[in-house]
């Protein structure tokens, strides 16, 4: 996730590397959160009002670990989080196929 600039923005990435210090790392959340229920999740209006409320910086608004770690967010079952997934996917794609 992006913590600096447009902060609080979620990327998956599927593949090992380093990152630089513009980014945040979830690890081992997978046995909590589906991938798919954790990007729609961290992309949500829910969580970005609770980064909004953590971030510091005058001019360029950071995060950090210990910020977003204070963030509350629902503990669903993975049957749950799979039925909201499909569900968001649903949704999507009516609203491509009407532009």
């Amino acid at each position: 996730m992006t913590n600096s600039m447009s902060f609080g923005q979620p990327y998956i990435s599927n593949i090992d590397g380093c990152i630089h210090d513009g980014w945040l790392v979830f690890s081992n959340l997978y046995n909590v959160y589906t991938v798919d229920f954790l990007y729609y999740l961290l992309s949500s209006r829910f969580a970005y009002e609770q980064f909004c409320n953590s971030v510091s910086g005058a001019v360029v608004k950071n995060l950090n670990i210990n910020k977003v770690s204070n963030s509350l967010f629902p503990l669903l079952s993975t049957n749950e989080q799979n039925k909201i997934v499909e569900k968001l996917e649903n949704i999507f794609v009516k609203l491509k196929d009407k532009n």
